[in-house]
């Protein structure tokens, strides 16, 4: 005896409900995947660097690359030099003063625009010390999921 056979003799041919069920799965998988995948960039952390200034009116301050060079210390990551994304020089000038110590942003973050214009992260602010809460909500996302898979599987298998 084959397993279609078998398949057959004990739950019966393909009917009208199996291709209701297939149906309805093909139409709402498209959109739970797509749910799931929205995190990536939603959630996306473009590069960025510390605000220099508070008020954000920094013409008067000079070209933007002298003003990063003398208030933001370059790091190495991943064998590649960059503006460190969470420190900052301690005062104006940092580096020409010979005071090379840091300290965390204090004016918040500038972040880099030409791929996303807005995120969670960025209108947030979830970069550095408090990058921590993008993967908590992300976590907090899934438990949700895994609940709602719980009780809603629950539910259809008793009612229905």
């Amino acid at each position: 005896m084959e397993y279609e056979d078998v398949l057959r003799q004990y739950l019966g041919e393909f009917g009208r409900y199996q291709k209701l069920a297939a149906l309805l799965i093909v139409l709402v998988g498209p959109s739970v995947g797509a749910t799931m995948f929205a995190q990536a960039f939603l959630a996306a952390t473009p590069a960025h660097h510390c605000r220099l200034y508070p008020n954000d009116s920094s013409a008067m301050y000079g070209h933007p690359s002298e003003r990063l060079n003398l208030s933001v210390p370059m790091e190495n990551v991943d064998g590649m030099w960059r503006y460190s994304s969470c420190l900052m020089y301690n005062g104006t000038g940092g580096t020409s003063e010979g005071s090379n110590q840091t300290v965390r942003c204090s004016d918040g973050w500038e972040y880099e625009q030409s791929v996303y214009r807005s995120t969670v992260v960025t209108d947030y602010d979830l970069v550095c010390e408090r990058h921590w809460l993008k993967e908590l909500g992300q976590s907090i996302f899934m438990v949700g999921v895994s609940a709602g898979g719980l009780i809603s599987g629950t539910t259809s298998d008793r009612i229905f």
